[in-house]
């Protein structure tokens, strides 16, 4: 979805009262949308104003902030996940985070060295590291990451597409990561 963290706050309410208004034979939803932001300043305000565009909408439940532990909800209510996602990351609780973090940092290394202005600055906060990339330096990992990743160093996101599918009630224990 384009348009940024502003783009899903106009979006995804629009998105869901479409899939509300065509359910299957049962009367169950037939799609089902979720928000996903970066953990950064844009991604928080937003997640934050989220209940503005949309009562309905429950954090932790239709809506995520990218942590570096997403854990699988296994049918919990939201604000147990909510309180799960905020003790697991109780140590990251200062640390911004966004989909290229999920990304081995040996690999982001190695692409550092190919790309030493990519990055503006780095935080680490005990084994987790954010890379604040450049605009340019996005587009740059992208091509690098089609060139030369391997599943190794894409693991972290395979498991937040893992997370992402129990979030949304899919199956997702046929992703073994």
């Amino acid at each position: 979805m384009k348009g940024g963290v502003d783009g899903i706050n106009r979006r995804l309410p629009t998105l869901r009262q479409v899939a509300a208004a065509d359910p299957d034979k049962s009367g169950k939803l037939r799609y089902r949308f979720l928000g996903l932001y970066d953990n950064d300043r844009a991604g928080r305000r937003a997640f934050a104003a989220i209940s503005s565009y949309d009562a309905t909408i429950k954090k932790c439940s239709e809506v995520f902030l990218l942590r570096p532990e997403m854990s699988l909800k296994g049918g919990a209510d939201h604000r147990i996940v909510q309180q799960r996602f905020e003790r697991d990351n109780e140590p990251y609780k200062d640390l911004d985070w966004e989909m290229e973090d999920l990304i081995q940092p040996t690999f982001l290394d190695l692409f550092e060295d190919e790309f030493p202005t990519a990055v503006r600055h780095r935080t680490t906060i005990l084994d987790r590291t954010h890379r604040d990339f450049t605009e340019q330096g996005k587009r740059d990992l992208i091509r690098f990451v089609k060139q030369h990743a391997t599943l190794d160093e894409l693991l972290d996101v395979i498991r937040l597409i893992r997370a992402l599918r129990d979030y949304g009630h899919l199956r997702s224990d046929h992703i073994i990561v």
